[in-house]
């Protein structure tokens, strides 16, 4: 802690430690107020048999800051190596990975009234002069996360929060009745934010399946079963592309941006980091995308299968990594779009994921797979109406799920300023 800023001790910034508190508020070193990570006591004993609450990092929800997976565990197992604590201490995790936001928790519902944690936890217990939630309303604060953060010792990889920085962080105090009628408030608007939230991302998720339901209705609907079906490697020319790491020969080759699966996506690109490999001439005249060829992923993760979409010119030259396909149709052949969308539909689906090469994880198709697609061919007038239908549709549905996430973007900041509020004693 040596050098440290004092307000990263403190927690607060010096804009904030001289606003004005309301009358009867003070404010407090945590230290002064609570026992931080007090000694377990010398005659805690229980039958060695007996089911002790156990409360590893993963056990404690961040976002709705309470235990929500604790584990039971022999007592006699947690003798040793452990953090104890007892019910109405608040749990806040000190390591690295936590506190982006905050593992914390009030600690309810523990047998016998006490339980023991990982030894990532610091432990405060609340005094006379202030109650749990207020204390964890307090931790739970970006601020606080934020101060804590910069306050955090040790090696890369291997950071935490020290002791002092708990004993040192300042916290608003006002009298107890205050604090749980504040508390209350907090609880129930909090409460209201999550709730909207879960709506919105209700929302968002159906917004984001319309798309997928036109696909379905037009793949799977009763019209589909009538049309002709062709191998998809009948019709077009498919090929994989180049490798990395493959010999050259010498001063033959040259560099060009090629695509790799990171770069494809369901129905779009992503070119915001385009690579770059060196190629033969021979093995650019093969492997040059042009507009019109569709490109796929071969797989990976099984969400993965049949990825991809139509290649628009987005690159003056441009080639393909070996983990990706391309196909490819003659003037007169099918319109790429529509075969794009039908491979991306889950009809296409269904066909990738039961012809799929499986291992752990991991879910691939090859070449052969994908030239014996049953390729679905209306008319192209049929599907020139189909793309043209799917794609205002995807326009409207990106419309509503933008203004979503614009509704859930607020809702997301709503508890932070109601935090903010909380502890200037504005609510």
């Amino acid at each position: 802690m040596t050098g440290a800023a004092p307000e990263s001790l403190v927690g607060v910034s010096s804009a904030e430690s001289a606003r004005r508190l309301p009358a009867a508020w003070r404010r407090v070193p945590l230290g002064e107020a609570c026992s931080i990570n007090p000694r377990r006591p010398s005659d805690l004993s229980r039958p060695a048999e007996a089911l002790t609450t156990f409360v590893p990092l993963s056990a404690v929800d961040e976002r709705l800051g309470i235990i929500a997976r604790p584990e039971l565990r022999r007592f006699e197992d947690l003798q040793r190596g452990y953090t104890y604590f007892q019910t109405g201490d608040v749990l806040f995790a000190k390591i690295t990975p936590c506190m982006q936001n905050g593992k914390h928790a009030v600690a309810r519902d523990l047998i016998d009234g006490i339980g023991l944690a990982s030894t990532e936890f610091h432990v405060v217990r609340s005094g006379a002069e202030i109650i749990p939630e207020w204390i964890h309303y307090f931790i739970r604060q970006p601020s606080t996360l934020a101060a804590a953060e910069r306050a955090l010792t040790g090696t890369a990889g291997q950071q935490r929060v020290p002791p002092q920085f708990m004993e040192q962080l300042e916290i608003p105090l006002p009298p107890v009745h205050e604090q749980k009628r504040i508390v209350v408030v907090l609880h129930e608007q909090m409460s209201e934010a999550e709730r909207a939230r879960a709506a919105a991302e209700a929302q968002l998720d159906a917004a984001n399946l319309l798309s997928t339901a036109c696909l379905r209705a037009a793949f799977d609907g009763p019209e589909a079963k009538s049309w002709p079906v062709r191998a998809l490697g009948e019709i077009s020319h498919i090929v994989s592309g180049l490798a990395l790491g493959r010999r050259l020969p010498n001063g033959l080759a040259r560099k060009i941006p090629y695509i790799t699966v990171a770069n494809v996506k369901g129905g779009y690109l992503d070119l915001s980091e385009v690579r770059l490999m060196e190629a033969t001439q021979i093995e650019i005249d093969k492997c040059t995308l042009k507009i019109g060829d569709i490109i796929l992923t071969e797989g990976g993760d099984p969400d993965k299968l049949g990825r991809g979409t139509v290649w628009g010119g987005e690159l003056p030259e441009c080639i393909h990594q070996n983990h990706i396909f391309r196909v490819r149709f003659a003037y007169d052949g099918p319109l790429s779009t529509f075969v794009a969308a039908q491979i991306g539909s889950s009809y296409g689906k269904r066909y990738f994921f039961s012809h799929a090469k499986r291992t752990t994880g991991i879910a691939t198709i090859n070449r052969r797979v994908l030239s014996h697609f049953p390729l679905l061919l209306p008319s192209r007038e049929r599907q020139r109406q189909i793309t043209d239908d799917f794609r205002s549709a995807t326009e409207k549905y990106a419309a509503i799920a933008a203004s979503l996430q614009g509704q859930l973007a607020a809702i997301n900041a709503l508890p932070a300023a109601l935090l903010r509020c909380a502890f200037r004693g504005e609510l």
